[in-house]
């Protein structure tokens, strides 16, 4: 491992020594502590940029490069289909047989999503494997708030023609009905896609991803808030309930963070253990609880009949009722559960007004609630479990199978080492550095400085001395 002429070890050696170390784990030991532990421990001197290969190295040795996982994808996927009959795989490559697109969408998962509210989440995420690429991910949300996985999509770029392939896949497992809903950001191809593919569905933006754009444009000004209160309050054709954001795709990206490095196959296998292990835990809580509605929405209705008591409740019929109590009146109709709160229709979940109501008559404030937040239906979408692949040695595949060929992709990503900042979406706009310099720094400041734009470093035009423009738009 060292020599006198040659003290510094190799990419492969330093990988050979710390392939325990990840292992079992998702993510293992990092560049930094890398270094640390080779000059410290075994006296060799480390570059970062090397332990960052050597680390790169180690997840190789152990779960294979990235280039041998695309011929073994025809198998992968035809096993999967195998041990959970239902699941739905498309492999698409180009016509040099050049991976191009991949679906996988788990049976269970489809037909659980009877049992729960028709929004869908979408969002894209860059993967930072050795080919680079882009990971699609369709999310519900079941009776208590919880993420559902419901398809995944492996593609070159997230363009046009990706978004369009994948949520027509999509299509064939959820069929286009006008009680459908997409929550998206405002990238360009997911607004087309939808349009085109699912033409009776409702498309709403992310409330996050434009909140994020009055936050960043007018800071401090308290406009957020006021919008967030504003979106909430709209009109939307279509039944959104109380899901606004796209935070259950965002939030799976985050679960499968360190998986996007890995070859696709093992990425794939992470997707369906984690999975597999949230069926189990969910159907266990699911099973276990003895309340008729979800634990979530028992807390909810828990919390808004505290509010309720001290409302005064006139009735004007036997459907319809007037509920006098802060923050604001509310009149309710109980046979149709709506209130001009807005709540009772958007969430489908009595409002203060409406538990209020329903008390004064004698209902069951329970049987007022959507049907996707009862027990029985959170039971439902988890009654059937994800098995995982057996072993290779007793894998039984048709010729067809055998013979159909995957080669691996161009290389999508430059060489060095992967920028992991998410890039903004269409319509969300980074943070925008100042400029200006405090009074007491003694660094010069270049450029001027306006007190007009809020601080923003002027342009200054190289052909006339001024400031607003540059030498390409000068008219002197």
């Amino acid at each position: 491992m060292r020599q006198n002429h040659h003290r510094q070890a190799t990419c492969s050696i330093i990988a050979e020594h710390l392939k325990a170390r990840y292992e079992g784990v998702k993510k293992g030991t990092n560049p930094t502590q890398i270094v640390n532990e080779m000059n410290k421990n075994l006296g060799v001197k480390c570059s970062y940029w090397k332990a960052w290969k050597a680390r790169k190295c180690a997840h190789e040795l152990i779960r294979d490069s990235a280039a041998n996982s695309y011929p073994k994808l025809p198998s992968y996927l035809y096993m999967v289909q195998k041990s959970n009959p239902g699941t739905y795989t498309r492999l698409i490559v180009d016509e040099e047989q050049k991976f191009k697109y991949l679906f996988l969408s788990l049976g269970v998962s489809i037909r659980g999503f009877r049992y729960m509210r028709k929004v869908i989440s979408i969002d894209g995420t860059h993967l930072k494997n050795q080919f680079g690429g882009n990971l699609l991910i369709a999310t519900a949300q079941n009776g208590n708030f919880q993420i559902y996985p419901l398809a995944f999509g492996i593609v070159d770029y997230e363009n046009d023609a990706s978004w369009n392939w994948f949520l027509t896949c999509l299509r064939d497992q959820v069929p286009d009905t006008t009680d459908l809903v997409f929550i998206s950001d405002r990238h360009k191809s997911i607004i087309k896609g939808i349009r085109n593919v699912y033409k009776n569905a409702y498309h709403g933006a992310c409330m996050w991803h434009l909140g994020q754009n009055i936050k960043t444009k007018f800071s401090g000004k308290g406009l957020k808030k006021l919008f967030e209160k504003t979106a909430k309050a709209c009109h939307f054709h279509g039944n959104r309930y109380n899901i606004m954001t796209t935070n259950n795709s965002e939030s799976l990206n985050q679960v499968f963070r360190e998986a996007r490095e890995w070859p696709i196959i093992p990425l794939l296998e992470e997707i369906i253990t984690t999975l597999s292990r949230w069926f189990y835990e969910r159907r266990a809580n699911a099973n276990s609880c003895p309340t008729p509605l979800t634990v979530d929405v028992i807390d909810i209705m828990r919390q808004r009949y505290e509010q309720s008591r001290y409302m005064r409740v006139t009735p004007i019929n036997l459907s319809e009722f007037h509920v006098k109590g802060e923050p604001l009146d509310g009149l309710v109709n109980i046979e149709e559960h709506s209130c001009t709160c807005r709540e009772f229709d958007i969430d489908k979940i009595p409002c203060i007004h409406g538990i209020a109501a329903a008390m004064h008559r004698g209902v069951d404030v329970y049987s007022l609630c959507s049907k996707f937040y009862t027990t029985e239906f959170w039971r439902m979408a988890y009654a059937e479990s994800i098995y995982p692949l057996p072993p290779k040695i007793e894998w039984l595949l048709p010729e067809e199978v055998k013979s159909q060929v995957v080669i691996k992709p161009v290389k999508l990503i430059p060489p060095g080492r992967p920028k992991n900042k998410r890039i903004p979406s269409r319509g969300e706009f980074p943070k925008e550095k100042s400029n200006s310099a405090p009074e007491s720094s003694s660094k010069k400041v270049k450029g001027k400085v306006s007190d007009v734009d809020g601080g923003k470093k002027q342009r200054k035009c190289s052909n006339c001395g001024c400031y607003g423009h540059n030498k390409t738009t000068c008219k002197k």
